[in-house]
């Protein structure tokens, strides 16, 4: 999404208020296993500081998706988090190689993209692994019975339902 900043860079300490809703295309694939429920909301302020640096502060909330891990049931995940980014002007970023590079964005021109930053914010905070809960049974890895369900003896030592993978046993 392109934030128009021309109003902005005129006079260091200048800020503008931002209520932004990005649509989940913006941050494309982040996983199979998740998906974007709905559209990324920031609500945050952008500020000019001085020598075209601009501080982005804010909160943003994600609604997703995904699939347990375990017992393979959908699992609701809501993701919020407080941003503070800094952008440079490109030609301010450039600097010598015995400088440590810049950990700030950067940015040109009169419009300011902010996908990255806030995608580059929210992957961190996904799970390795989504779980349902922590207690999550999972399922039977002899007959499949959802376990949070319907609980089994398949590996209690009991007979249980009879494996579709019984035949290949006794090829071998």
């Amino acid at each position: 999404m392109l934030i128009d900043i021309r109003s902005l860079t005129r006079q260091a300490g200048t800020s503008i208020e931002l209520d932004l809703e990005i649509g989940p295309e913006a941050f494309g694939l982040l996983r199979e296993d998740l998906s974007l429920e709905s559209p990324v909301a920031f609500t945050g302020q952008l500020m000019h500081t001085d020598h075209g640096i601009l501080i982005l502060t804010g909160t943003m909330k994600a609604k997703l998706a995904g699939i347990c891990a375990r017992c393979l049931q959908p699992v609701p995940l809501m993701i919020e988090t407080s941003l503070n980014e800094t952008f440079e002007p490109e030609d301010q970023k450039t600097g010598s190689d015995e400088e440590q590079p810049s950990e700030a964005y950067g940015h040109t021109g009169l419009a300011l993209e902010i996908d990255q930053v806030l995608r580059d914010n929210l992957i961190p905070l996904l799970p390795v692994r989504l779980i349902c809960r922590d207690d999550c049974a999972g399922l039977c890895p002899v007959c499949g019975v959802d376990r949070n369900v319907n609980p089994c003896d398949c590996l209690s030592g009991g007979k249980g339902k009879p494996s579709p993978f019984d035949a290949l046993k006794q090829l071998l």
